[in-house]
């Protein structure tokens, strides 16, 4: 059952660790960026000069684009610091 609005979504959660427990604990109306721009590559979609911090979520063989767009940033110094959570 999804209570999604048109303008809000649930994200489900399990809670496994310190990050999946802060984000799960955070107040409802807390600000949170879901975007991207398709057939752009990942790290060209993201505007680093307006992001404090990057999370890519995944499952399954979408993990691959995941790790390649953390490549890519890691070679930029001044790229924010990103999370990469998946699951399978």
């Amino acid at each position: 059952v999804s209570r999604a609005t048109d303008n809000s979504f649930d994200v489900l959660v399990k809670i496994v660790g310190d990050k999946s427990r802060t984000f799960a604990s955070a107040e409802p109306g807390t600000p949170v960026k879901f975007g991207g721009k398709f057939k752009v590559p990942i790290v060209d979609g993201i505007q680093k000069e307006n992001t404090k911090r990057v999370v890519l979520i995944s499952s399954g063989v979408g993990v691959g684009p995941c790790i390649g767009a953390i490549e890519e940033a890691m070679k930029e110094e001044d790229f924010p610091p990103i999370e990469l959570y998946a699951s399978f």
